[in-house]
């Protein structure tokens, strides 16, 4: 749904991160889903800049997919959505991150939990649309 891209300037402590959208996918989507996606792109620019050159993208989803970074996006989305499960969050939070070891240890039910929350939220069946 959307890449992130971080380049240093003059050092290590000063970068400019730009994240691009895919808006194919974006336009239907509800607004937790979208929300969910911004997090996660976050993440990954916070990584960038705490780990300068040293990690590549499957390194980078083994963080976010980290109870520290994870547990955070998940609380955020509750935060930024009240009436929003623990559970859809969760589910949520876990999109983008299937090829993380963390995931790989969730069972077959976990998994397709995760798979059809984030199609109904990538959808607008189930969150607030955009339209609202």
């Amino acid at each position: 749904m959307a890449e992130t891209y971080t380049r240093t300037l003059n050092n290590p402590i000063e970068i400019i991160t730009t994240v691009k959208f895919n808006n194919k996918f974006i336009d239907n989507s509800s607004r937790e889903y979208i929300a969910s996606t911004i997090f996660h792109e976050s993440i990954h620019a916070w990584i960038n800049y705490l780990y300068p050159y040293s990690l590549d993208n499957k390194a980078h989803h083994e963080k976010l997919a980290d109870s520290f970074w994870f547990n955070r996006m998940q609380n955020a989305l509750m935060e930024l959505f009240p009436k929003m499960s623990a559970s859809d969050a969760e589910n949520l939070t876990w999109g983008g991150l299937q090829y993380s070891l963390r995931y790989q240890l969730l069972n077959l039910q976990e998994k397709q939990n995760v798979i059809n929350t984030n199609i109904n939220y990538k959808n607008s069946y189930l969150g607030t649309s955009c339209d609202e």
